[in-house]
């Protein structure tokens, strides 16, 4: 919806507002919820690094594999610049352009608290620079940490349709169901009022 996009490109000029008053030169997301929250892109971790580099002012730069440059694509809500890499290529090389190209001030690299040692590693060595690395959790707390009236409503909304689904199914639950056969009425249940079954756990005796 335009309303997530907007909320997306302000969370976007916040954090960037933010880097510029602290002299941080950008931040390093990996695939993660704060890579969707700043842009869109919902993706999985694996050994083949997915990350955005977000300088202070500026376009945001994603590298991925050349494979995902579609998929990646798809859900991407923010102007920015995607740069796949090939088999034979390296993303932390790709990175470090971008780091010289879009924060070439010294000012430290920033990283999301939760991004794997091996991209940090490996972007340091590509980026051959003394540029200090540090956390960028302040960062990314300030942005979420504070939820705008927009996010409030889906939150409030997704807990309406849980505990619905909930009682829902508690009151069809009998003897000799299995496990399975919960999660069955739950799914149903949560997809019939409008959610998307993400993860539940049903556990019996």
């Amino acid at each position: 919806p335009r309303t997530s996009e907007d909320a997306r490109r302000a969370a976007l000029a916040k954090l960037q507002s933010l880097m510029q008053q602290r002299k941080v030169a950008a931040l390093l997301v990996e695939a993660g919820s704060s890579l969707q929250y700043f842009t869109g892109i919902h993706w999985w971790r694996s050994e083949r690094t997915t990350a955005a580099l977000i300088p202070a002012a500026g376009g945001v730069v994603v590298v991925t594999p050349y494979f995902e440059d579609p998929s990646i694509r798809e859900t991407l809500r923010v102007a920015a610049e995607v740069r796949p890499w090939k088999e034979d290529e390296s993303p932390f090389d790709l990175l470090a352009s971008a780091l010289r190209n879009r924060a070439p001030s010294e000012g430290p690299l920033a990283v999301e608290s939760t991004t794997r040692f091996f991209i940090i590693d490996h972007l340091t060595k590509a980026s051959g620079s003394r540029r200090a690395v540090v956390s960028g959790d302040d960062l990314v707390r300030a942005c979420r940490i504070i939820k705008s009236p927009a996010e409030l409503a889906l939150m409030q909304s997704a807990n309406d349709v849980t505990i619905a689904a909930l009682k829902h199914v508690h009151a069809r639950v009998e003897a000799g169901m299995s496990s399975a056969d919960v999660m069955k009425l739950l799914v149903a249940a949560t997809e019939a009022l409008g959610g998307v079954h993400e993860f539940s756990l049903v556990l019996l005796n």
